[in-house]
């Protein structure tokens, strides 16, 4: 059976919220993947640009989102192009002299990523603009909302005999602005919520993919990541005249550890794990006036995938993952501390689906979320099928 490691799963990322994920992917928990996934990663394109031979094309199928991709080679250079966002939801109401518009749920996530030899770059920006705006004859009042990231990454692949080396390495800057703007009588009160922000994100790391052609497959992967972020000192003005400041900042530095195995117990039928141990560091203060604050953390994930081929054309996933939250974690500030050994919160999930090949090259990949629950303190939530949360995508080798 031919299997799919996703050597930096944790890595693809730099800042950026949307990603492509095929439903392999997500019905597997994680543990397979396909073409979906590769085509805009800065260290699998290759498996894409060789499985290809003039164009691939990717469709996501889910309500008011759009996610698609295609990828091309021209010569020796391999180009690959995604976009994931969401389609505005516009409002608009008038209720006596009160009118109201609103524009929500809003998000454009375009993604380049440039191929040739063994090294890919990717070039991303993500925009979420949305705002409110309220007019009641007297005061006219608007808020804004909107939140970019742009994000540069590289990758090289070094192939040393049966082992491949996949450095990779990021660098993104993200941005929020959030205000309120008030109008009365011709005076202009601005108010920057807290939660404005600036962000600076890096991410290092790199995979080693073992030999590839064996029934058991292995591959380790370890990364480290950087959060900055800066908050906006001014938060609100009368007109030029600045009435309230704060002085908040958090940084984050994590390090995350993973193992992947797979095993193809035959040629219909195979298995595989993945695990992660996620080690984060954070300093941070974010309340006005409130105290300085060190924390430090240890966390678990553990994946397990099957794959089942019962007839040529039909690929069954399934998958169940689990997500421990911080096994350990400290808190410390200039009058207190807290220490905790177990898990605050944990979760975990059962999800299943098929692919269905029409021809080699004509593929629906589904996916179906048949529970997942969050357990946090003595609450704990359910999520499942009979909520419609169901994936549909569409695949396209030419």
């Amino acid at each position: 059976m031919k299997r799919f490691i996703m050597m930096v799963a944790l890595a693809t990322l730099v800042g950026s919220a949307a990603f492509s994920a095929s439903n392999t992917y997500t019905s597997s928990a994680t543990v397979f993947t396909n073409d979906a996934d590769d085509f805009i990663d800065v260290n699998a394109w290759q498996s894409t640009a060789e499985s290809t031979e003039k164009l691939f094309a990717y469709g996501l199928f889910k309500s008011a989102n759009l996610d698609f991709g295609v990828a091309k080679k021209f010569g020796s250079v391999y180009a690959g192009l995604y976009f994931n966002g969401y389609i505005p939801q516009l409002y608009f109401g008038k209720n006596g002299d009160i009118t109201t518009f609103q524009n929500l749920g809003s998000s454009f996530n375009p993604k380049l990523l440039l191929g040739f030899g063994n090294l890919g770059l990717r070039f991303e920006a993500s925009l979420v603009p949305n705002s409110w705006e309220n007019n009641n004859g007297t005061t006219k009042t608007t808020t804004n909302y909107t939140d970019t990231t742009l994000t540069f990454m590289a990758g090289y692949n070094l192939p040393l005999g049966n082992v491949k080396l996949t450095p990779h390495a990021g660098i993104a800057y993200r941005f929020g602005k959030h205000s309120t703007v008030s109008e009365t009588a011709g005076v202009t009160t601005t108010t920057f919520i807290g939660s404005s922000y600036d962000f600076l994100n890096f991410n290092l790391g790199t995979g080693v993919e073992f030999d590839q052609s064996a029934p058991v497959t292995q591959s380790f992967a370890f990364d480290v990541y950087g959060i900055f972020c800066f908050y906006p000192t001014e938060l609100s003005k009368v007109g030029n005249e600045v009435t309230s400041r704060q002085d908040l900042y958090r940084n984050n530095i994590s390090m995350t550890p993973a193992y992947n195995v797979t095993y193809d117990v035959s040629d219909n039928f195979a298995l595989g794990f993945k695990a992660s141990l996620p080690v984060w560091f954070d300093s941070y203060k974010i309340l006005a006036g409130g105290p300085d604050t060190f924390a430090f953390g240890i966390g678990m994930n553990a994946n397990l995938g099957i794959q089942f081929r019962p007839t040529e054309k039909i690929t069954i996933n399934g998958g169940a993952g689990f997500n421990l939250g911080n096994l350990l974690y400290l808190t410390s500030t200039s009058n207190s501390s807290n220490f905790r050994l177990f898990p605050e919160s944990m979760s975990a999930s059962l999800v299943t689906g098929f692919a269905y090949a029409f021809t080699p090259k004509v593929i629906l990949d589904t996916t179906f979320n048949i529970l997942t629950t969050t357990a946090t303190g003595t609450t704990t939530s359910l999520k499942g099928i009979w909520e419609g949360d169901i994936g549909l995508s569409l695949i396209l080798k030419l």
